[in-house]
C-alpha cells in the first residue's frame, strides 16, 4: 500500500500533533524573577522534601549525587518520584507543583 494511501488512525495524527506542539510550548518558559510558575518551580525545587532537589541534583540541577535534571520532562519527573527509592520521601507534589519544577528544569537547560 502507497503512503498517501494509508489510514491514519485519529490517536496517532492527535498523540504527533500533541508531541510537535509540545516544545513550542515549552520553549517559551520564562525567567524564575518574571514567570510565576518558573519562580514556583525553582522555590519547589530548592525546598521540597525540606532538603530540595538541588541537595542531590545541585544548585543547577547539574549533578552531584543524583544526575543532571536540566530539561527533564515532566514524565521523567512522575518516573523518578515513583520509582527512585531515594525520592521516597518526596511526597505531596501536585501536577502543578511538577510542571512548574519542569518549567524551572528547562529553564535551566536553556541557560
Amino acid at each position: 500500500m502507497a503512503f498517501e494511501t494509508l489510514v491514519w488512525p485519529k490517536a496517532l495524527i492527535a498523540a504527533l500533533a500533541v508531541a510537535l506542539a509540545a516544545p513550542a510550548v515549552l520553549a517559551e518558559v520564562g525567567a524564575p524573577d518574571t514567570d510565576p510558575v518558573t519562580a514556583r518551580g525553582k522555590l519547589l525545587f530548592e525546598t521540597v522534601g525540606d532538603v530540595g532537589c538541588s541537595a542531590c541534583h545541585g544548585n543547577d540541577a547539574s549533578g552531584e549525587i543524583g544526575p543532571n535534571i536540566q530539561g527533564i520532562d515532566i514524565g521523567k519527573i512522575h518516573v523518578a518520584l515513583t520509582n527512585v527509592t531515594d525520592m521516597n520521601f518526596i511526597t505531596g507534589l501536585t501536577e502543578d507543583d511538577v510542571k512548574a519544577i519542569g518549567a524551572y528544569l528547562l529553564f535551566l537547560n536553556q541557560h
